[in-house]
């Protein structure tokens, strides 16, 4: 095919050198998307995409040689990164034909994003059903995807007709979605022989934050069965990073596909699904108490209407809140509406709308870490006329939904500690020095202070749970909880969750007691130092004797029945006798055991 003729590549402008590249040019009309071509040889004959800075739209029909773009999915990589996945449909906008898996990226949260990156062109076959993990303990992202021949359609493949099938395969990439290894096929260990048609996701897959199965990634599928015609919903895992997978639990009843999977708060999976039994226009749910091996009888909530499409589902705040999109209609695919959970999905909220008229498939993704600090985004399928002429990108900030992070302002039950440019709530010990750069408070102390630098709460905490933003470039610094005030260089004594830049971030340690009482374990500060963003976030759960330590969504320390203190103070540690150079930009509690402000210390203090 003449290369003015293929409508997928734009007229190359004109180059000094343009003579010398014709031959490659006309070797083949996709030559131009093939990842063999260095994308710094494409910027120079003036391929590009434009950038959609002001524009809503991430991907729109017509757009980079693509008929349509469908199926969104959205992945927020270890570096802070947003990669946003899309189907980029050729031929026209159905789910046969030459589609490939193409990629943007956001380096600022989605306000700007990167040229079209093809990740998987497989000729004139069909690469879809995107649906991407981050493995947040080697910061890899694995792209889980299904492959068949371009001419096959799906009630071909259904019915036995077709020339193959459909096929499991996963992609990798190490350095946060810029290059991708070779397509692996998965199928012989993922999909039943017994099964015909089978979709992974679409949407996203999530990693397991504790239990037996602590760091496994679960990615949520769907299947039809070659006999029945049933269709049922069912998960694949990897337990050892992504280098091998297997199939785990399907539902228990069939009229159910594509599905959300989440971790709820006390490490019990949900499944969100896409329901077919249209006597009850709803999503249909299951749970699993063992990490995916088996599911539920399934159950229908009629707090989320169900038009018969796909929809997303995550988790932040480490299973306490819910975030959900669908198009919130009983009927029609329109009307494309964010809710929030904060009770593992017994009750929803009455949701944001994003956009009113045709709308459809929708991802979404946390912003700013696991728990979402920043909030979620959504990328989702919307237009005018019909669903699919643009793929548009939507930012919610925690305040949109209702979780307020506002200094001395409790949003279910957790109150923001920091107020920018003030230490109201809070005293100093002497030793090095605290102050506001706009919203980020920075403790510095020389190597000369003999003394511990110690900003110390006014009041006293009993059991709690604490989430802290941090960063730090040099020295020794930790997040202490339950401690008593003393009148001496170190200033407390108590526990303290550790806050440096060495292998024992994330530890526990008791100043004026046992020492160090935890240290990580070699392969999670692995994970967490392969994380190249500078913020990082720590949640600490004090209740009773029992005591967790997270950083970014790793288990980094845990203690169970501990005799020490039960209550005293917080306090954010500065050490002595180095230089430490350590910022803060939130802190935020929430009491788990209600506690009087003026309620005395163990000691009476």
């Amino acid at each position: 095919m003449p290369i003015d003729r293929d409508p997928r590549i734009p007229r190359p402008k004109l180059v000094p050198f343009a003579f010398v590249l014709i031959p490659l040019l006309i070797s083949g009309d996709r030559l131009l998307r093939r990842r063999s071509i260095p994308l710094s040889l494409i910027a120079l004959l003036g391929f590009s995409t434009p950038t959609v800075a002001d524009d809503p739209a991430v991907y729109r029909a017509g757009q980079s040689g693509y008929d349509t773009f469908r199926i969104p999915a959205m992945v927020e990589a270890a570096n802070g990164d947003l990669l946003a996945f899309a189907e980029g449909r050729v031929g026209g906008r159905g789910d046969a034909g030459d589609i490939d898996l193409v990629l943007r990226r956001s380096k600022d949260q989605g306000r700007t994003w990167s040229d079209l990156q093809v990740v998987w062109d497989d000729g004139l076959n069909t690469c879809g059903n995107p649906c991407p993990v981050l493995d947040r303990v080697t910061g890899a992202v694995h792209l889980l995807a299904t492959r068949n021949l371009g001419h096959d359609h799906e009630s071909e493949i259904i019915a036995g007709t077709s020339e193959g099938t459909r096929t499991v395969w996963v992609l990798t990439s190490e350095d946060h979605g810029a290059t991708w290894d070779a397509p692996r096929e998965i199928t012989a260990t993922t999909k039943d022989p017994n099964w015909t048609w089978y979709a992974t996701g679409p949407g996203n897959g999530i990693q397991l934050r504790s239990g037996q199965n602590a760091g496994r990634l679960v990615i949520p599928c769907d299947h039809i069965e070659s006999e029945t015609k049933h269709y049922y919903s069912h998960v694949i895992a990897s337990d050892d990073h992504g280098r091998t997978w297997r199939l785990l639990g399907s539902t228990p009843s069939h009229q159910l596909n594509e599905c959300a999977v989440a971790e709820l708060e006390d490490g019990s999976l949900l499944l969100n699904m896409r329901n077919y039994d249209r006597s009850k226009r709803a999503r249909a749910l299951s749970r699993s108490l063992d990490g995916g091996t088996s599911w539920s009888t399934v159950t229908r909530d009629p707090a989320l209407p169900e038009p018969i499409c796909q929809a997303s589902m995550i988790a932040i705040d480490d299973g306490r809140t819910l975030v959900f999109s669908n198009p919130a209609d009983t009927t029609d695919r329109v009307g494309l509406t964010v809710r929030r959970s904060r009770d593992g999905g017994r009750t929803w909220s009455k949701g944001i709308v994003l956009h009113e008229g045709p709308s459809a498939y929708s991802s979404l993704a946390t912003l700013g870490g696991p728990s979402g600090a920043d909030g979620v985004a959504c990328l989702y399928e919307a237009g005018e006329g019909q669903p699919y002429e643009t793929i548009r990108f939507q930012r919610l900030d925690r305040g949109d939904l209702g979780l307020d992070r506002d200094h001395g302002s409790v949003s279910d039950g957790w109150t923001e500690l920091l107020d920018p440019g003030s230490l109201d709530g809070w005293h100093i010990l002497p030793g090095g020095a605290w102050s506001w750069n706009n919203d980020v408070l920075e403790g510095r102390i020389a190597k000369d202070d003999p003394r511990h630098g110690l900003l110390v709460t006014d009041r006293e905490y009993g059991d709690f749970e604490a989430v802290v933003s941090f960063r730090i470039s040099r020295g020794d610094s930790g997040f202490y909880f339950r401690v008593e005030e003393l009148g001496d260089a170190i200033g407390v004594k108590g526990f303290q969750a550790e806050i440096d830049p060495t292998p024992e971030v994330g530890g526990l340690y008791e100043t004026r007691g046992r020492g160090w009482v935890i240290k990580p374990a070699p392969a999670v500060i692995e994970s967490i130092r392969r994380r190249a963003g500078p913020w990082l976030e720590m949640r600490v759960h004090a209740v009773g004797g029992d005591v967790d330590v997270f950083i970014d969504g790793v288990r980094t320390a845990s203690l169970r029945d501990d005799s020490g203190r039960r209550r005293g103070r917080l306090a954010l540690q500065l050490h002595a006798n180095q230089e430490v150079e350590v910022d803060f930009r939130s802190l935020r509690i929430r009491d788990l055991e209600p506690m009087p402000d003026e309620a005395p210390s163990v000691d009476g203090r």
